[in-house]
């Protein structure tokens, strides 16, 4: 696939914006002043299409379709990933079979309680959330 000659990309980092995700913010006045400060520059220099390149930022579609009034087409890539994890799944005869009953497990390295939470105010479940320790794998020599 060519991308043609007049293809460029636009790389910003989405500062200050994962706190107020896992906070349940966003659509708040903040976020929007946020997003804006953000956005802003990118428009102004012609893009059409945002790549939302971080597992919490499809949270904020809905708000950043709202500032942008159409102009941006957004790329959620957890759809590309979740793919990938189905074909390394396979792969590897990892997955479940298709008889299988599905489970969802919520896990945390930090606060289970708040994990809780957020899948509460981001996802609209109940999670019986679980703190985990993953331990450092040990040094080869």
């Amino acid at each position: 696939t060519s991308l043609g000659n007049e293809s460029r990309f636009l790389c910003e980092a989405g500062i200050g914006l994962v706190p107020l995700i896992e906070q349940g913010d966003v659509s708040s006045d903040t976020v929007r002043q946020t997003l804006g400060t953000l956005l802003s520059p990118m428009l102004e220099a012609g893009a059409d299409t945002l790549v939302l390149g971080c597992t919490h930022y499809p949270f904020l579609s809905e708000t950043i379709d709202d500032l942008v009034d159409g102009r941006l087409a957004l790329i959620d890539t957890g759809v590309a990933i979740a793919r990938q994890l189905a074909r390394k799944l396979a792969e590897f005869d990892l997955a479940a079979s298709p008889d299988t009953a599905p489970s969802v497990r919520y896990l945390s390295t930090k606060d289970a309680a708040h994990l809780r939470e957020m899948a509460a105010a981001l996802l609209h479940v109940e999670a019986n959330a679980e703190t985990v320790v993953i331990e450092p794998a040990p040094a080869t020599e």
